[in-house]
Parts: structure tokens; sequence; C-alpha cells
């Protein structure tokens, strides 16, 4: 807000060349409404209505005072006593003493007040407290704070040989951070003085004496710096400027006539001769943060809307709205008026605003928030659970042998896409665990043997652009092994053309697949022709070797080789 004069011990005069006030306000970002403003009147503070016909309240707000500025809600006023920094309740009447000094400003959230105190700028908490001293001048002399709207600077008049604009940070709160990132701003040798922001803290009026000391205007500088743009014409003295709430104009004082506005024009408010130093209340809450809306931004999706930042709101009312693809040309959605909305099919393929509505004891303020995502169709919801589908007949999944999923049945909107994860399962519906080789997240997967009394389930995951939803199958009987599988016959190997009593012959086991084999062999004696039936097991004989006796003079020999594998167990007989 506004801050008090920077005593320069001249009286002044104004003349100069009439530019039109720019047109920041009227693209503030999160203006507010013009109410009262307040100001001096001779060694007291005045408030003047701000209509199409204004009237000076008929007696004093407060007596013996200076220095107005309105508190963010503009519930309170701020003001210079007797050497020390008040606040005035104005609806109560109750006045809080915060600290000696002058030049109250405040913070845009109401919480802390700046002003100067032995030609320093100090900060303190606007229900008191103790004060801290934020500029640390050294052997200049700093006045006159002013309190960015972004809550990011202050702005302030640094005096050593001459006086000029400066910006610094702002604290986060009245013990911690802000002094640092100190910047002068202009660089005349003029006197800048008694600095005010706009609301959307683009730029910072100001007033100079660079044409007379006797002769001061208002001018305006980028909050960045750079060229200055004079505002006001006049053949008197023009200062302390106060941006309205709104943006659109500028009060200020025009010595020996009274408080003035420029924007369309310069039009007097006031007529006292002694009426200065001008501090514009905001007439509803302001606003200094965009609502925002989170949520699921789909058909059925469920979102939810903040309120956004307003100083001083006791209430809030929402509307939502629903506009084109690009976030513009928005309606609003009957019966949409909570904090929370649920996306129906009548909003894909659009965007989605809210707006808010805060009111306060002094009026209403709306913000609207950004526009959503483009809101999706539903999210995907699981209709048929995906299967395990195992080859064959028997639907008992073999180790070594690839099994498949389906992606069941799913709802939702837009093209789905599917994931999938394989699990394995303890027996009697076990826990299950994923299997974590990249092998498993395939829609077909092939068992290994460690999986061998193990049931599988896929875990399958679908998802569009609101959102992904994932199921799982039944879990399959418990993996199996294929028995060993011969393919080349065992082969009794005979050293001799006629064998004879006391040779030894061996036996190879032949070829088996499988895993994990192991052997076991039994020689047996059969007829002269070697037929099956006829074969009867040789007591004792089970290795692969055999020594011929008397008792197989006359007969055949065969050997029935078993391989047993984690899959089962296979006999064979040898020729």
């Amino acid at each position: 807000m506004r801050a008090q004069l920077l005593r320069l011990g001249a009286t002044f005069a104004a003349l100069g060349v009439l530019l039109v006030l720019p047109a920041a306000g009227a693209e503030a970002a999160f203006p507010g409404s013009n109410g009262l403003i307040a100001f001096e009147r001779g060694s007291d503070i005045y408030t003047v209505t701000t209509g199409s016909s204004p009237t000076v309240s008929s007696s004093a707000l407060i007596t013996s005072a200076s220095d107005p500025a309105w508190s963010p809600n503009g519930l309170k006023l701020a003001f210079t006593q007797s050497g020390s920094v008040k606040v005035l309740t104005v609806s109560g009447g109750a006045t809080v003493t915060l600290d000696t000094g002058s030049a109250p400003a405040w913070s845009p959230d109401g919480t802390m007040i700046a002003y100067e105190k032995s030609s320093d700028i100090y900060v303190i908490s606007s229900s008191g407290g103790t004060g801290r001293n934020l500029s640390n001048s050294g052997s200049a002399a700093d006045d006159d704070p002013a309190w960015s709207p972004d809550e990011d600077t202050i702005a302030f008049t640094r005096t050593a040989a001459n006086a000029d604009i400066y910006t610094m940070a702002a604290p986060t709160d009245p013990a911690t951070g802000g002094g640092g990132s100190q910047v002068q701003l202009t660089t005349a040798t003029s006197n800048e003085t008694q600095p005010s922001y706009d609301p959307d803290a683009a730029r910072i009026a100001f007033t100079s004496d660079r044409n007379g000391v006797s002769q001061r205007q208002i001018y305006t500088i980028a909050t960045s710096g750079g060229t200055e743009t004079r505002l006001t014409n006049s053949s008197t003295d023009d200062s302390a400027p106060a941006y309205s709430p709104d943006g659109e104009l500028v009060a200020f004082a025009r010595a020996g006539a009274g408080i003035y506005t420029t924007g369309n024009g310069e039009t007097p408010i006031t007529s006292g001769g002694t009426d200065t130093n001008p501090d514009w209340q905001a007439a509803s809450p302001t606003n200094s943060t965009l609502p925002v809306i989170t949520g699921s931004f789909a058909d059925n999706g469920v979102m939810f809307a903040s309120t956004g930042t307003f100083a001083s709101a006791s209430s809030y009312a929402y509307r939502w709205l629903r506009c084109d693809s690009a976030g513009n040309n928005c309606d609003e959605i009957p019966g949409a008026d909570t904090s929370s909305y649920r996306g129906s099919s009548q909003d894909v393929g659009k965007r989605l605003r809210v707006r808010v509505t805060a009111t306060s004891t002094t009026g209403t303020t709306e913000a609207t928030s950004e526009p959503t995502p483009i809101i999706a169709g539903p999210e995907p919801k699981n209709i048929v659970p995906p299967k395990v589908i195992v080859p064959g007949t028997t639907g008992i999944p073999v180790a070594g042998v690839a099994q498949s999923s389906s992606v069941g049945t799913w709802a939702g909107g837009g093209p789905l896409t599917y994931t999938y994860q394989w699990k394995k399962c303890q027996p009697k519906d076990g826990p299950c665990y994923r299997i974590l080789e990249t092998r498993a997240k395939y829609s077909t997967f092939v068992p290994t043997v460690e999986l061998i009394g193990w049931s599988l389930r896929v875990e399958v995951t679908a998802t569009n652009s609101a959102g992904s939803a994932t199921e799982q199958s039944e879990s399959t009987p418990l993996v199996i092994g294929n028995p060993p599988l011969n393919s080349v016959r065992p082969r009794v190997s005979i050293f001799a053309t006629n064998p004879s009593v006391g040779q030894v012959l061996t036996v190879d086991s032949g070829s088996f697949s499988g895993f994990g084999l192991a052997y076991a062999y039994q020689w047996r004696r059969c007829d002269p022709f070697g037929t099956l039936p006829s074969c009867v097991a040789i007591a004792g004989a089970t290795t692969n070797s055999y020594t011929l006796t008397e008792a197989d003079l006359g007969l055949t020999l065969r050997v029935y080789v078993t391989a047993t594998g984690i899959g089962g167990v296979t006999t064979v007989f040898s020729d």
C-alpha cells in the first residue's frame, strides 16, 4: 500500500508534458474493486467515496494521524500517530500499536507490515510483535515501503546524494527472509520517491522532481527497470501516487487542489488544499492465486477445485464451466456448483474451468481457473477377467510349453493398451509372487522346470488417456513336467562274434530328452526269438554291464533302461 512522503524539506510546483496512463491495469492479473480512498487532510485522516459523485466523510476517521494504508481486505487501516505505526479495525474501532516508525505498507496476505524506522525499512507481524530490520541501509536513509502484489519484492526510497527507487526481496514471514537482492530502478540525478505498485506487479508509479524541486510529477517504470513514463502534467505539484485496486486509475495529491485521479484524463476527487497521501481501499476480496483443478480428467472422473487465494474472503461459491477443446467459449454446466465435479460423456473432448466467487463483508470477487487437459473417455474397467490359455486338452500347464494370456474384456474410452505380468502361486490358494524376469511381461510365457509344483496367474493392466486399471486371472493347476522322451533306443555292445559264458556285455542309455535325468538298468533273459512277453528279469543284473552265465546259453538278452526326470519316468528296451 501507499507510503508516506519522503521529507525533502521543500515546497513544490510542477510542469511537463501529459502522457496517457499505460493500460497495465486493464490487464491486471488479479484486480479488485475500487472502494474508499483514505487521505490526509491537515493532521487528520479522512475518507472519500470514488463513485460518480465523490463524497468526503463528514468527520475525520482518525485524528492527529498520517500515512493511511488500507489492509488487503479493506477492513483495517494502518497509519502513523505520535511517532508510532498503528492499526485500526475500521468496523470496531479497536486500535493496536505495533512499533515506533512511520509509512506502513501491508503485505498482500495481510499478515505483515513493512514500515520506516530509524531510516531503514522494517517488517513486523500485523497483529504485533517485534520489528526486524530488512534494508540495513548504512549511511543512506530508506523510506516509503511498498509491497508488490505478487508478494516477491518491496519497493522503497533510498536517499544518499539524492533519492531513488529501489526494490528488495520481501520476507516470507516476520522473522524470516527478505532484505536481499536490492536493486536500484531509477538512476536520474533528481529525487524519485513514493513508489506504488500496480495490481499485477508490472509497473511502479513514483514521484519525481526532475522538472525542478517545486515541480514534481508522477512517473512510472517497469518493475524490472528501463524506460520511465510520465503520467501527470500540471502547473502545480503532483505527488503521492496510489494505484486503484482495479488497476485502471492512479490517485495522487495535487498541491493546493486536493486528491485527483488520472486514467482517462485527470479527475478531482477532493478539493482540500492540504489533502495528500491517498490510499485506495479494495472494496471486495483481492485474488492473488487463481483456482486450480485437480483430479481425474475423464468421463466419470472426479475433479476438485481449490479456492485460489483471496485476501479477506469469508465464503466461496463455485461454478463449473464447459469449454471448447482450446479452453475458450465456456458455458456454465447446470447444477455444477460445488467444489467437486464428476465428468460426464458431454465433457469428453472438451476442457473445463471453474469460476470461484469469493465474498467478504465489503463485496465479491470472481477468479477463473486455467482450463483442464482435454477430458478423456472413462478410465478402463474390467468386465471379464483375463485367462491363462493352456495348450492341449488337460488344462494342466507343462514346463517348457508356452502358455498364453487373453486380455479379458474391458470397457473404457478411446484406444486401450495392455501390459502383462505373470505370477507364480503356491498351492492351495497360497500367496502369489511376480516373476521378475523380462520374459514374464509378455502375453505368452514359457514356464521352466523351476516352476513345477507352482500354479500360474497373469495380471493384465489396461491403459487409456484417462488412466489405467489392473485385473488378474484365476490360478492354473500346478505346473507339471513332461516325462523323458526317448529318441534313440539303448544299444548293447558285443565285443565277440559268438558271445560266450564269462563275456561282459555293456549297454548305453540311448537318447532321452528331459531335465535332471537319472538312469536305471534291468537285464532280462528272453526266448530265442526275443519276444517281449518272454523276457524275465535277471536277479541282480541292474547296472549297465552284465557277465554272461551258463543260464543264458541258447537264449537272447534285452536291457530295459528307465529314465527318471522332474517330469516323470520313461522305460524303453534295447534291441
